[in-house]
Protein backbone atom coordinates (compact mmCIF):
# COMPACT_ATOMS: atom_id res chain seq x y z
CA UNK A 1 0.00 0.00 0.00
CA UNK A 2 2.04 3.30 -1.16
CA UNK A 3 1.13 6.04 2.05
CA UNK A 4 1.40 8.56 -0.74
CA UNK A 5 -2.07 6.88 -2.68
CA UNK A 6 -3.26 7.03 1.42
CA UNK A 7 -2.53 10.45 1.42
CA UNK A 8 -4.15 11.62 -1.73
CA UNK A 9 -7.22 9.94 -0.57
CA UNK A 10 -7.50 11.72 2.26
CA UNK A 11 -6.01 15.71 0.70
CA UNK A 12 -9.10 14.86 -2.26
CA UNK A 13 -11.56 14.10 0.98
CA UNK A 14 -10.51 17.19 2.34
CA UNK A 15 -11.01 19.05 -0.97
CA UNK A 16 -14.51 18.42 -0.86
CA UNK A 17 -14.97 19.33 2.39
CA UNK A 18 -13.65 22.51 1.55
CA UNK A 19 -15.68 23.27 -1.47
CA UNK A 20 -18.77 23.09 0.09
CA UNK A 21 -17.75 25.34 2.72
CA UNK A 22 -20.36 27.79 1.21
CA UNK A 23 -23.03 26.68 3.80
CA UNK A 24 -24.83 29.39 5.17
CA UNK A 25 -23.43 29.58 8.40
CA UNK A 26 -19.77 29.77 7.09
CA UNK A 27 -17.46 32.93 7.83
CA UNK A 28 -14.93 33.96 5.20
CA UNK A 29 -11.49 33.98 6.45
CA UNK A 30 -8.28 31.96 6.88
CA UNK A 31 -9.70 28.19 8.40
CA UNK A 32 -7.57 25.55 9.79
CA UNK A 33 -8.73 22.08 9.12
CA UNK A 34 -7.99 18.94 10.47
CA UNK A 35 -8.70 15.63 8.68
CA UNK A 36 -7.93 12.04 10.94
CA UNK A 37 -8.42 9.13 8.70
CA UNK A 38 -9.20 5.61 9.80
CA UNK A 39 -8.78 2.34 7.63
CA UNK A 40 -10.10 -0.13 9.04
CA UNK A 41 -7.85 -3.47 8.93
CA UNK A 42 -4.12 -1.18 8.33
CA UNK A 43 -1.97 -1.60 10.58
CA UNK A 44 -0.76 1.62 10.96
CA UNK A 45 -2.93 5.02 11.83
CA UNK A 46 -2.83 7.57 9.09
CA UNK A 47 -1.73 10.65 11.41
CA UNK A 48 -3.51 13.65 11.74
CA UNK A 49 -3.36 16.34 8.93
CA UNK A 50 -3.12 20.08 9.15
CA UNK A 51 -4.60 22.25 6.18
CA UNK A 52 -5.29 26.26 6.38
CA UNK A 53 -7.26 27.49 3.68
CA UNK A 54 -8.47 30.95 2.52
CA UNK A 55 -11.96 31.74 2.34
CA UNK A 56 -12.78 34.98 0.75
CA UNK A 57 -16.22 36.30 0.71
CA UNK A 58 -16.95 36.63 -2.40
CA UNK A 59 -15.96 32.48 -2.92
CA UNK A 60 -18.24 31.83 -0.13
CA UNK A 61 -21.58 33.67 -2.54
CA UNK A 62 -20.43 31.43 -5.85
CA UNK A 63 -22.80 28.71 -5.30
CA UNK A 64 -20.30 26.30 -8.09
CA UNK A 65 -18.27 26.38 -4.80
CA UNK A 66 -20.36 24.35 -2.63
CA UNK A 67 -20.39 21.27 -5.49
CA UNK A 68 -16.87 19.15 -4.27
CA UNK A 69 -14.69 18.55 -7.24
CA UNK A 70 -11.32 18.30 -8.28
CA UNK A 71 -9.08 16.80 -10.84
CA UNK A 72 -9.65 13.21 -9.22
CA UNK A 73 -12.99 13.74 -7.72
CA UNK A 74 -16.18 14.77 -9.27
CA UNK A 75 -19.49 15.46 -7.20
CA UNK A 76 -22.30 13.25 -8.26
CA UNK A 77 -24.72 15.47 -6.26
CA UNK A 78 -24.83 18.39 -3.20
CA UNK A 79 -27.11 19.29 -0.84
CA UNK A 80 -27.53 21.97 2.00
CA UNK A 81 -29.95 21.09 4.75
CA UNK A 82 -29.64 24.17 7.35
CA UNK A 83 -26.08 24.37 8.21
CA UNK A 84 -25.03 21.30 7.41
CA UNK A 85 -24.03 19.61 3.67
CA UNK A 86 -23.77 16.81 2.45
CA UNK A 87 -22.40 15.41 -0.55
CA UNK A 88 -22.00 12.31 -2.76
CA UNK A 89 -18.13 11.68 -4.67
CA UNK A 90 -16.42 9.77 -7.20
CA UNK A 91 -12.70 9.76 -7.43
CA UNK A 92 -10.10 7.75 -9.25
CA UNK A 93 -6.94 7.54 -8.12
CA UNK A 94 -4.00 6.31 -9.32
CA UNK A 95 -6.81 4.57 -12.03
CA UNK A 96 -8.78 3.10 -9.21
CA UNK A 97 -12.25 3.93 -8.45
CA UNK A 98 -13.43 5.10 -5.10
CA UNK A 99 -16.53 6.63 -4.24
CA UNK A 100 -18.17 7.67 -0.79
CA UNK A 101 -20.48 10.79 0.75
CA UNK A 102 -20.30 13.03 3.38
CA UNK A 103 -21.12 15.60 5.24
CA UNK A 104 -20.36 19.06 7.24
CA UNK A 105 -22.13 20.87 10.18
CA UNK A 106 -21.32 24.60 10.39
CA UNK A 107 -21.29 27.37 13.48
CA UNK A 108 -20.17 29.90 12.18
CA UNK A 109 -16.46 29.98 12.62
CA UNK A 110 -16.12 26.08 13.18
CA UNK A 111 -17.47 23.06 11.50
CA UNK A 112 -17.78 19.04 12.29
CA UNK A 113 -18.25 16.37 9.87
CA UNK A 114 -17.62 12.87 8.27
CA UNK A 115 -17.35 11.21 5.49
CA UNK A 116 -16.96 7.42 3.85
CA UNK A 117 -15.12 6.53 1.20
CA UNK A 118 -14.70 2.99 -0.43
CA UNK A 119 -13.63 1.19 -3.53
CA UNK A 120 -10.57 -0.64 -4.66
CA UNK A 121 -6.97 0.91 -4.18
CA UNK A 122 -4.08 -1.71 -5.67
CA UNK A 123 -6.28 -3.84 -6.56
CA UNK A 124 -7.56 -4.25 -2.36
CA UNK A 125 -11.35 -3.71 -1.22
CA UNK A 126 -10.68 -0.44 0.62
CA UNK A 127 -12.36 1.42 3.16
CA UNK A 128 -11.94 5.00 4.76
CA UNK A 129 -13.97 7.10 7.67
CA UNK A 130 -12.78 10.34 7.26
CA UNK A 131 -13.80 13.19 10.59
CA UNK A 132 -13.35 16.71 9.75
CA UNK A 133 -12.85 19.40 12.45
CA UNK A 134 -12.50 23.35 11.04
CA UNK A 135 -12.12 26.72 12.90
CA UNK A 136 -11.71 29.99 11.53
CA UNK A 137 -8.45 31.59 13.15
CA UNK A 138 -8.58 35.02 11.57
CA UNK A 139 -8.78 37.13 8.30
CA UNK A 140 -7.58 36.55 4.80
CA UNK A 141 -4.57 38.80 4.25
Amino acid sequence: MQWKSIGAMGVLTLVAALDVAAAPMMQAGIWEITTKMEMPGMPMAVPPQVFHQCYREDKLKDPKNMVPQDKDCKADSATISGNTVSWRVRCTIDGEAMAGDGRVTFAGQSYTGKAQLSGKMEGMTMKANINYSGKRIGDCK
